[in-house]
């Protein structure tokens, strides 16, 4: 079923759904950004689906009012609606429990049963839905028990209302972020307000009120007591947004930072001789200068700080072992996947060698171009150099050597293969990986330019190969 919906007033905006054409193109539900990083918004298929899951979000509210039960929109997306933005996703407040939403619907997901927090499917598509906090349970006093006033307006598409019980509107008038109630109570309720505070400032461009501000300060250790995988979870939002720089200050700011990574804050202070400015200004530079914010970039620059250190007037020096021992621990201790932790490294690690593009080989630049992280690698080097007042022509170089290559110059049909190995007469071991990639660089590098240039090559190989055994 599809309802029409609009929220009018507001700050003296116009109605933000003035007709059902542009209703589906004027707010986007999306699931995660995991999807977004696949392309699922991508062309035509993106726009069906962004129709598909906003009447999805309408028929979950519909379905559960049609049984009795109360339903509203809640949280960031009313916020941004009322903001003129895209909401990143929707959220349903019900009086409905667990057990009653998941009798309505045919897929779902208790994420969170003992919270009262249920996730409804439908194909691609999730909606979460959670049960009125509070004694009694009801809309106001589930307002009145959410982190922050912005998060705590419920809107009614039905009737095109919206709730406001704690002064959320004036406080996104005000650009402010202030605590429902007592801050000390809202953030002992989950301490992983206190992050998501620094968050929500930082992406909205608002600013948190001295009450909540003073209450984070006061508590930053207890962020210690949230669980790993949540904390990676803001971590994500955070560096994804064009404003980790300001984040990170804030973080340092209110002790955040200090009890998220320990190991860290202490190097965030130092100054050597050589150095125009502190490591932590240096971090914050390369954050400001990455043109297109990912998680992926934010990370490598936050873990950059101990080869500043012991680099900091080049960007050629390898990272030892002291650094590379730091990164990979650190991610997997909040959780971060093997790609991500992968990613991450070659990001922090490859761009080191991009200085020498001039005089790189072209198997070599292409070596590195066919990283599947590359555009993120290049992009952090950029913002290395820039950071660092060096000079920027080995970036311009690759850019540009890159804009020119098609994907079978990158990718091409390999000229030979494991079979041609064993054809040849190699015992099969774990030379056989070394010749294939050392096959692999020549065809790149133009040296063998078809499948015969490879088998001769192949054959030479061979009977060297027998020489040295």
């Amino acid at each position: 079923m599809f309802i029409r919906w609009r929220i009018s007033g507001g700050f003296g905006h116009k109605n933000l759904l003035s007709d059902g054409k542009n209703r589906y193109n004027t707010f986007i539900f999306h699931c995660s950004y995991r999807k977004i990083e696949r392309g699922v918004f991508l062309g035509n298929r993106g726009v069906k689906y962004i129709k598909l899951a906003y009447q999805w979000a309408c028929e979950i509210v519909q379905r559960l009012r049609d049984h009795g039960f109360e339903a509203y929109f809640v949280g960031g997306c009313v916020r941004d609606m009322l903001m003129g933005r895209r909401p990143a996703d929707y959220d349903i407040a019900t009086d409905a429990t667990v057990d009653q939403v998941r009798g309505l619907f045919r897929r779902t997901v208790p994420v969170g049963a003992a919270f009262g927090v249920v996730m409804v499917l439908r194909d691609n598509l999730q909606c979460q839905v959670s049960t009125y906090r509070g004694q009694p349970a009801t809309a106001q006093e589930d307002a009145c028990l959410r982190d922050f006033t912005i998060n705590a307006l419920f809107y009614d598409p039905v009737t095109d209302t919206v709730y406001d019980w704690v002064g959320g509107r004036a406080d996104i008038e005000n650009k402010i972020i202030r605590a429902v109630g007592s801050a000390q109570e809202r953030f002992a309720d989950d301490y992983l307000r206190m992050l998501r505070a620094v968050r929500i400032c930082t992406s909205l461009g608002f600013a948190i009120d001295s009450e909540a501000l003073a209450t984070i300060r006061l508590n930053a250790d207890r962020l210690a007591e949230v669980s790993k995988e949540r904390i990676r979870d803001e971590l994500i939002r955070i560096f994804s947004n064009a404003n980790a720089a300001t984040a990170l200050e804030l973080l340092r700011e209110t002790g955040l930072f200090k009890t998220m990574f320990p190991d860290l804050s202490g190097l965030y202070e130092q100054r050597l001789p050589e150095m125009k400015a502190t490591p932590f200004e240096l971090i914050s530079a390369i954050l400001r200068h990455i043109d297109e914010p990912h998680y992926h970039t934010g990370m490598a620059a936050l873990l950059s700080l101990p080869s500043l250190l012991r680099y900091p007037s080049c960007v050629d020096q390898p990272l030892d072992g002291d650094d590379s021992e730091l990164v990979s621990p650190t991610l997997r201790s909040y959780m971060f996947s093997n790609a991500d932790r992968k990613a991450v490294c070659a990001v922090l690690f490859n761009h080191r060698s991009f200085i020498f593009a001039g005089c790189m080989p072209d198997g070599a630049k292409k070596t590195f171009m066919r990283s599947r992280w590359f555009t993120r690698e290049l992009a952090f080097h950029r913002a290395h150099l820039t950071a660092l007042g060096m000079d920027i022509s080995s970036y311009s170089h690759l850019s540009s050597y890159y804009s020119s290559l098609t994907r079978d110059d990158l990718f091409p049909p390999a000229l030979i293969t494991g079979k041609d190995l064993y054809d040849a007469g190699f015992t099969q071991g774990p030379h056989w990986r070394a010749i294939l990639s050392e096959a692999q660089y020549m065809q790149l590098d133009g040296s063998l330019l078809s499948r015969q240039d490879a088998i001769s090559w192949l054959h030479a190989k061979k009977d060297s190969f027998e020489a040295t055994s």
